[in-house]
């Protein structure tokens, strides 16, 4: 049987590995659904989490995954480990986000010729001789790769917030964004979730946890405010028929989607509240209306302390405030005080969390990196 070891490698922000300290403990839920798809052909599978050990690897193909551009580094060190660990006809198949955003020419530099881009069905079928259709990520349950994991790591993912799949896709345009923008949102089959969902639910209780804490996949929450009530729905049922036992969710939206989503679907978003959503963070990025419009966030600053506010008074939902701070021909000295000033005052009034950041005008996948003109600027 054709098989493959996949790679989580360790985040960026913990000790080195020759500490023998743990790092950044969190489901690679990525990583386990390129799993899934392969077992589903197949090809065996095993997956190591370099915040837990060092991988152990015995298969001449690695998969890696890139959580994203801050990783780029992280993995050329791992994979220089391997090449030195394993015989030379080795290759790499390397996967997330990033990936996708780089050029072939960019990749290969980056990441040698021994490597290929996982994200693409016909790299895992020429390099792993997969014979058939790999199913839709949409598609496949995770059951099966959870049931590889041993209690003692999985203890350790469910007791934190680790990220639960449930929709990828956004039908916006935002230039600063490196997320799979400008397309429908595909949501994945709930009753396939809900099933991989009461797994964990049950396989918690054994390890003697009480509590799931998912950050849900949606780079939108409320833009498929239907598909997210069904989606709840099927939740409160788990909740009911497992009493003692508490799901807690959060998520990103859009401020209009929010605000769509309230005004025209009130009943279905304190149904959400009720099935565990805690906190949403909206993505303010800025505050003003011209930084929106040369960003094309298409939103206004009124629309903004509406979402923030009406979060909080309405629904009982937490906001938090995601800011992108200085975008680059866009933001000056004022726009930047009035959004902090922003941030701070829906910190008093709304008890917001602000989650800030700086804006990056070109990172692999966004507008900026495919603009000649911003790439000569910064060279």
């Amino acid at each position: 049987m054709k098989s493959i070891d996949l790679v989580q490698p360790r985040h960026n922000y913990s000790p080195p590995l020759e500490s023998g300290e743990k790092g950044h403990i969190y489901m690679p839920t990525s990583l386990q659904t390129v799993a899934a798809r392969l077992e589903h052909t197949g090809i065996e599978t095993r997956i190591f989490d370099e915040n837990f050990r060092k991988a152990e690897l015995s298969t001449a193909i690695t998969g890696i995954n890139l959580v994203g551009s801050p990783y780029i580094p992280e993995v050329i060190d791992l994979q220089r480990r391997i090449r030195g660990e394993r015989p030379c006809d080795g290759r790499f198949l390397l996967g997330g986000k990033v990936v996708s955003g780089l050029k072939p020419h960019e990749f290969t530099q980056l990441f040698g010729p021994d490597s290929a881009n996982g994200n693409i069905d016909l790299m895992l079928k020429t390099n792993l001789e997969i014979q058939g259709v790999l199913p839709p990520k949409e598609e496949v349950s995770l059951i099966g790769i959870y049931e590889k994991i041993d209690d003692e790591d999985m203890r350790e993912y469910l007791s934190r917030e680790f990220s639960f799949y449930l929709s990828q896709g956004c039908n916006q345009g935002c230039t600063f964004c490196a997320a799979d923008k400008q397309q429908r949102e595909q949501y994945r089959n709930i009753d396939i979730a809900i099933k991989d969902l009461d797994y964990l639910v049950q396989r918690s209780k054994k390890l003697g946890i009480n509590k799931l804490s998912m950050y849900l996949s949606n780079l939108d929450l409320f833009q498929s405010p239907e598909m997210l009530y069904n989606f709840s729905r099927e939740v409160r049922r788990l909740k009911a028929e497992n009493p003692g036992f508490d799901i807690e969710t959060r998520g990103l939206s859009r401020v209009t989607s929010f605000l769509n989503a309230a005004k025209n679907h009130e009943q279905w978003v304190h149904a959400i509240k009720d099935s565990g959503l805690s906190t949403v963070g909206f993505g303010v990025d800025g505050f003003d209306d011209a930084v929106f419009k040369l960003m094309a966030k298409n939103q206004t600053i009124a629309e903004c302390e509406r979402a923030i506010r009406t979060s909080k008074k309405d629904f009982g939902i937490t906001p938090e405030i995601l800011m992108v701070f200085g975008h680059y021909g866009a933001d000056t000295a004022g726009t930047l005080g009035a959004a902090y000033q922003f941030t701070v005052d829906m910190m008093d009034q709304c008890g917001a969390i602000p989650r800030p950041h700086i804006s990056k005008s070109f990172t692999p996948g966004n507008d900026g990196w495919k603009d000649l003109m911003n790439i000569r600027q910064w060279l």
